[in-house]
């Protein structure tokens, strides 16, 4: 339910008789008085505007500090990059030439190692059993004076095996 609304309350009626007004103390003679000038704020707004170009210039100098920074770094690890490279093509080249068959076979001519005239094979059976073979290499013909049994086994006159 709601409360009846009740309607303002009207000011106590004025008399018809005219009021007559109090004799105010005298005053002196009033003028009107020119509006003071503007002052111009252009400077302010020029001190303004030189701080912020001032500021935008400083932030442009940071970010560009930052990205030569961030270069410099990159291009040095470009250089390790390459020189790493270059190191694992040396020690590739250096593993193919250590894992090549000519080279082992004259370190185990060397070594006083010799090939075998014959090859004896073992296979394993399923069952667990094993099987062998033999197979007969031809006998290598007596390397020339001067000429190691590896170059004789590789076909080449080159100890490197070029």
């Amino acid at each position: 339910m709601t409360a009846p609304v009740r309607a303002p309350e009207r000011p106590a009626r004025r008399s018809s008789a005219p009021a007559t007004r109090p004799e105010a103390p005298h005053r002196p003679h009033l003028t009107v008085v020119a509006p003071a000038p503007r002052r111009s704020r252009a400077g302010l707004r020029a001190a303004v505007t030189l701080v912020v170009v001032f500021l935008a210039l400083f932030l442009n100098a940071v970010c560009h500090t930052v990205l030569v920074s961030g270069q410099q770094q990159l291009d040095s690890l470009n250089r390790e990059v390459e020189a790493s490279q270059q190191r694992n093509q040396r020690l590739r080249l250096e593993v193919a030439g250590l894992e090549s068959p000519n080279r082992i076979v004259a370190a185990a001519s060397r070594a006083g190692m010799v090939v075998p005239d014959q090859t004896h094979w073992l296979s394993a059976r399923p069952d667990g059993s094993a099987i062998g073979s033999t197979s007969r290499r031809p006998t290598p013909s007596l390397p020339a004076a001067g000429e190691d049994l590896a170059e004789q086994a590789a076909g080449t006159g080159d100890p490197e095996g070029r």
